[in-house]
Order: structure tokens, then sequence, then C-alpha cells
């Protein structure tokens, strides 16, 4: 009895360690992801530097500054 319950007590703390490590890796993914999208968007907004794609440099401004923020709040 006692090396079952035992056995389980070891699943379960293997189980919330997994999970605590995978949810750390997570964190950071996201953060990575966050910051490479505003990257990208960036890139855009300088793609659209003639005054026909004012429009479209405006909105991905917007987005760039919206990525900035998540990954700045996410770190």
């Amino acid at each position: 009895v006692y090396r079952i319950n035992w056995i389980k007590a070891k699943s379960r703390y293997d189980r919330v360690r997994e999970e605590h490590d995978l949810l750390k890796h997570e964190i950071l993914w996201t953060n990575i992801f966050f910051v490479h999208q505003s990257e990208a968007w960036i890139n855009r907004m300088r793609e659209c530097l003639s005054d026909d794609l004012a429009g479209h440099r405006a909105f991905a401004g917007k987005q760039a500054d919206m990525f900035k923020a998540l990954a700045d709040e996410a770190s």
C-alpha cells in the first residue's frame, strides 16, 4: 500500500514539475513571438513609404506598437 501511494505521489510531483517547466518556456516563447511580430510590422511599415500607402503605414505602425506593448507587458 505504501509503495502504491509513493508511486502516485511521485507521478503527481513529476506532472506538476513538467507543467511548471513548460509554463516557463511558454512565457519565454510568447515574449519572443511578440517581439518578432513587432519587428515584422515595423519592416512592413518601412515598406510603405510612398504617400499613396499612408493608411497601410499607419495600420502597420499601430500593429507594431501593439505587439511592442504586449512584449513589454509579457516580460
